[in-house]
C-alpha cells in the first residue's frame, strides 16, 4: 500500500472513475445520440480499408484507457490525487470492458 493513501478514499475514487469512464465509453460505443457519427466513421474506415479504425471505436478495452487518462487529468485539476495514473487507467480498463460487455448482453436479451 502506498504511504499516505487512505484505502477508503482510493476505493471511492476508483468507483467514481470507473463509473465515469463506463458512461463515456457507453456514450461513444452504444448510445443512439452518437449513432450518425459512428455510422459515418464506419463508412469512411470501410471504404478506405482501415479495419482497425472501425474496431478501435467499437472496443471498450481500446477506448476506456484513453478516457480514463482524460478523466484522471480533469479530476486532478479539481484536487483529486491519482498516484501512478497509467496504472489507474489500465485497471479501470479491466473493469469497464467486462462491465460494458455484460450490460450490452443483458440489454440485447431484454430487448429481443
Amino acid at each position: 500500500m502506498l504511504r499516505g493513501v487512505n484505502a477508503a478514499e482510493a476505493v471511492m475514487q476508483f468507483l467514481v472513475l470507473a463509473g465515469l469512464v463506463l458512461s463515456i465509453t457507453w456514450l461513444v460505443i452504444e448510445d443512439t445520440v452518437l449513432r450518425r457519427p459512428r455510422e459515418w466513421w464506419r463508412r469512411v474506415t470501410t471504404r478506405r480499408g482501415w479495419v482497425y479504425g472501425w474496431y478501435f471505436v467499437n472496443c471498450p478495452f481500446c477506448l476506456s484507457p484513453w478516457f480514463a487518462l482524460a478523466a484522471i487529468a480533469v479530476l486532478g485539476r479539481w484536487g483529486w490525487s491519482f498516484p501512478l495514473p497509467v496504472v489507474w487507467a489500465l485497471v479501470v480498463r479491466m473493469v469497464v470492458g467486462p462491465v460494458h460487455h455484460a450490460i450490452d448482453q443483458w440489454m440485447k436479451r431484454t430487448v429481443s
